[in-house]
């Protein structure tokens, strides 16, 4: 049963990589699928209802944050009401973060959120370096579905490092802090 949800979730995960990067659009429905395959996932290994749910709501409330924070930043420094869905984030961009709240422990989405930013970044400036591709638009749904490929695999078939616990994080990147 695992295998079978980790195995469609790569699916939706390769399939947002490659229509974000061909088309810079990508099909709605792969985002309520991979949200339930996300959660569904997250119960099954944790086992937890309470903990999943109260990870995944301190994750939204971050990324609410987050949004309203770039969108007050962005309307002041315009001086006039900006949305950031037209023009600076796609939806595709903001319903991938979503979706992956309902699976990464809390410390895991904060690292992954800043960790995929900056990767994404670096990548788009290496990318278009190479092509001279002249694009402003940066597929970061794609990247961050790529850089989340890489950590799911990492996570399910290498490393072992449970994402869904921030013990890993806690231990290896803050080893001051004790457990």
């Amino acid at each position: 049963m695992l295998l079978t949800i980790r195995l469609m979730l790569l699916f939706f995960l390769i399939a947002i990589l490659l229509q974000d990067f061909w088309f810079r659009a990508v099909h709605w429905i792969f985002f309520p699928l991979l949200t339930i395959g996300l959660f569904s996932l997250q119960l099954a290994e944790t086992h937890d209802y309470h903990i999943a749910l109260q990870q995944s709501i301190i994750n939204l409330a971050f990324l609410l944050l987050i949004f309203a924070l770039l969108t007050l930043y962005l309307s002041v420094r315009k001086k006039k009401l900006i949305n950031i869905s037209k023009g600076m984030l796609g939806w595709a961009d903001i319903l991938f973060l979503v979706a992956i709240a309902f699976y990464l422990s809390v410390i895991n989405f904060l690292f992954f959120y800043i960790a995929s930013i900056l990767s994404t970044l670096l990548l788009w400036l290496l990318y278009k370096g190479i092509t001279g591709n002249k694009s402003r638009q940066i597929p970061l749904a794609g990247f961050q579905s790529l850089l989340f490929i890489v950590f799911l695999a990492g996570d399910w078939w290498c490393f072992h490092i449970h994402i869904t616990d921030d013990y890993w994080l806690l231990r290896n990147l803050m080893p001051w802090i004790q457990h």
